[in-house]
């Protein structure tokens, strides 16, 4: 079982994984140290992978939840990061659950909050690295036919295990989950990962197939790639009547709408990038 420390350092307050404690005792002193390669630079967040003499891990800097959007959702998001506890902990709690039930996902290493004068949270989140590649990777590098059949196969038996254990992820698409040598899945991004709701866990499994098949890669054997995912997703929850006729249309339903957001954000974008 891997132990976990209080961690206090000027106002930070958190976890600490005890191998970290000493190297991290310090911790403003050490993000100085290692800048690492800036990955994502937001005003909300920062992302960085840095290489360090215990190995390559991911910092994750919050300071917000919302990007974009209206000034009623800026607002309420802002009210919720203010209120709610701690993000970072709560990845952390989250992670090392899975872990200890044999979910694959980046070992957690610091987690930790501070508040601002005015009270303002902001949120740091240590991980070490999955040197694994994402299923969104293999796919694309694969030629098409039996060989990305059995990627998206893996990918389905790999969902299904980690709804069997009692979870669902955050934001489940082919880019967030990476295949180990052994064709087990890896979860990363694990912000809005949860145990299973007791209200709505149909509608929340539904959701995770979903989101991976709306950003599967537009490829000629799509479909035949859609439905592989599903069969090995069904046989994996010992359900193979799941996907029915009823179920299936359901799915393909939602899956469209998907798909149909997905493309009007897209043109958005480009038509504000053109203005």
């Amino acid at each position: 079982m891997t132990e976990y420390s209080p961690f206090q350092n000027c106002r930070w307050r958190g976890l600490v994984h005890s191998s970290w404690r000493s190297a991290l005792a310090e911790l403003d002193a050490w993000l100085a140290a290692n800048p690492g390669t800036v990955l994502v630079a937001k005003r909300t967040r920062r992302v960085f992978r840095a290489n360090t003499a215990q190995g390559v891990v991911y910092v994750k800097v919050i300071r917000s939840l919302q990007e974009g959007g209206s000034l009623f959702k800026k607002a309420l998001a802002a009210v919720k990061w203010y209120c709610r506890s701690s993000r970072a902990v709560g990845v952390l709690n989250i992670s090392n659950a899975m872990l200890a039930q044999g979910i694959g996902c980046p070992e957690p290493v610091l987690a930790a909050r501070r508040r601002n004068a005015a009270g303002w949270p902001e949120d740091i989140f240590i991980s070490r690295e999955v040197a694994c590649p994402s299923v969104l990777s293999l796919v694309l590098q694969q030629p098409e036919g039996k060989r990305q059949e059995a990627i998206l196969a893996s990918a389905g038996r790999g969902i299904a295990r980690l709804h069997n254990h009692g979870f669902v992820h955050g934001d489940c698409i082919p880019g967030n989950l990476c295949q180990a040598p052994d064709g087990s899945l890896v979860f990363l991004d694990n912000d809005r990962t949860r145990i299973t709701p007791v209200f709505g866990a149909e509608g929340a499994r539904l959701n995770n197939l979903i989101q991976f098949l709306a950003r599967l890669p537009a490829i000629a054997n799509r479909e035949r790639l859609v439905a592989t995912f599903l069969q090995a997703y069904a046989e994996a929850n010992g359900e193979e009547a799941m996907f029915g006729t009823k179920q299936k249309d359901r799915l393909m339903r939602k899956l469209e709408t998907r798909l149909a957001l997905l493309a009007a954000k897209r043109a958005r974008k480009v038509q504000a990038r053109t203005v």
